[in-house]
C-alpha cells in the first residue's frame, strides 16, 4: 500500500466498520497516507478487478530491537467474496519476506467477534492463543457479522517464526497452571518454582500508549514510576518479565491486576501480561467474557479456564 491508496482504504474501512472503527484518527484526511508512509509500517492490500480494495493487512514494527512485530488492521470487504486476486495461502510468504529473518514472533490482537480474522491467523500464520484483553474496544460494529456486541474482547494470538523451544521459570501461584498452558502452546517448557514475594509495589515504565483504544502498556522495571490505580486509560496492561522481576507477581495481583496472558520474546525474558480489572465490583465482567466467540478448542479453553480461575479468586 502507498499513501495515494488512502481513498481505497477509507472505502474498505467504511464497508467493514462503517464509522465505528476504534482507531478514529484513520478517518481523518491524510491520516492513513501518513501512517502507511512510516518506516515502521508495512501494509498490503488486495484490489478487486474494479480497482476497489478487497482486503488489507499490515505489519507494525513496534519493537526497536525487531525481535517481534505485530499484525494489525486486517480486514476484508464482506461484499466482495470471490473477487480477490491473491489467495490467502499466497499472502503469508509476502508477509514473511517483509518481516525479515530477525523477527522471531508475530503478535496480534484479534476481536472475539471477528471470526474470519481468527480463522486466517490460525490457518495461515500458525497463530496460537496467548491470552485475551478484556473489553478491548467499545462501540465497534462489524458489518455482516452475526453478532457485534457493544464491547469486544481481543484474543491475543502469537506466531512463532524462527525461535527454538526454550525453558521458562514461572512463579508458583494459583494462576500458574493457566499461564503454563499458554506458554506450552507457544513452545515453552515450563518450570514452576517457589519464590519469595516482593513486599512492595513494582516500578513500571510505559512502552506503548494507544489513545484511540484508551490502552496503555507498561512493563515492570528494576526502577521506574510507582504503580498506582489512577489512570486516564480505560485499558491498563502491565507486562511482568519472567526473570528476577517475577517476584512481583503477588504484588501485582494485590494491586488489582489480573493475569490475562503471556507474551513470548526471543532474546529478552518472556512476560506475563496483567490487566487492571475489578472482578468484585464489576458484576457483568465475567459473564461478558464467558460469551466471547473464539475458534478452536485451545482458544475456547483459554477463555473458559480464565473465567473459572477468576471465579475461584472471588
Amino acid at each position: 500500500m502507498r499513501p495515494d491508496d488512502e481513498p481505497a482504504f477509507l472505502q474498505l474501512l467504511g464497508a467493514v466498520y462503517g464509522e465505528t472503527y476504534a482507531h478514529r484518527g484513520l478517518y481523518d484526511a491524510g491520516a492513513y497516507a501518513a501512517w502507511v508512509a512510516r518506516p515502521d509500517v508495512v501494509a498490503f492490500g488486495d484490489f478487486a478487478d474494479d480497482e476497489t480494495l478487497y482486503s488489507h493487512t499490515a505489519l507494525l514494527f513496534k519493537d526497536p530491537r525487531r525481535e517481534y512485530a505485530e499484525s494489525g488492521l486486517s480486514m476484508r470487504d464482506p461484499s466482495k467474496r470471490g473477487a480477490s486476486r491473491m489467495p490467502d495461502e499466497a499472502l503469508w510468504p509476502l508477509l514473511a519476506a517483509a518481516l525479515g529473518p530477525e523477527v522471531a514472533w508475530l503478535h496480534q490482537n484479534t476481536s472475539t467477534a471477528h471470526l474470519l480474522a481468527q480463522r486466517y491467523a490460525r490457518r495461515h500464520l500458525a497463530a496460537r492463543p496467548a491470552g485475551l484483553i478484556v473489553r478491548f474496544t467499545v462501540g465497534e460494529r462489524l458489518r455482516g457479522a452475526a453478532e457485534s456486541p457493544a464491547e469486544m474482547h481481543a484474543l491475543a494470538m502469537s506466531s512463532r517464526l524462527t525461535e527454538a523451544r526454550r525453558a521458562v521459570r514461572l512463579p508458583s501461584h494459583p494462576w500458574a497452571p493457566w499461564l503454563a498452558e499458554r506458554l506450552a502452546l507457544l513452545g515453552r517448557e515450563v518450570d514452576v518454582v517457589s519464590t519469595s514475594w516482593a513486599d512492595h509495589t513494582p516500578a513500571v515504565e510505559t512502552f506503548e500508549e494507544n489513545v484511540s483504544l484508551s490502552l496503555r502498556r507498561r512493563v515492570v522495571r528494576a526502577a521506574g514510576d510507582r504503580l498506582d490505580g489512577v489512570s486516564r486509560f480505560r485499558t491498563e496492561l502491565v507486562h511482568l518479565p519472567l526473570d528476577a522481576r517475577a517476584a512481583g507477581f503477588s504484588a501485582l495481583c494485590d494491586a488489582g491486576f489480573v493475569p490475562v496472558g503471556v507474551r513470548a520474546h526471543a532474546r529478552r525474558p518472556d512476560e506475563v501480561v496483567f490487566q487492571a480489572l475489578d472482578l468484585k465490583g464489576d458484576a457483568s465482567l465475567l459473564g461478558a467474557v464467558r460469551g466471547a466467540r473464539c475458534l478452536g478448542d485451545d482458544a475456547e479453553g483459554l477463555v473458559a479456564s480464565w473465567v473459572a480461575r477468576c471465579e475461584r479468586a472471588l
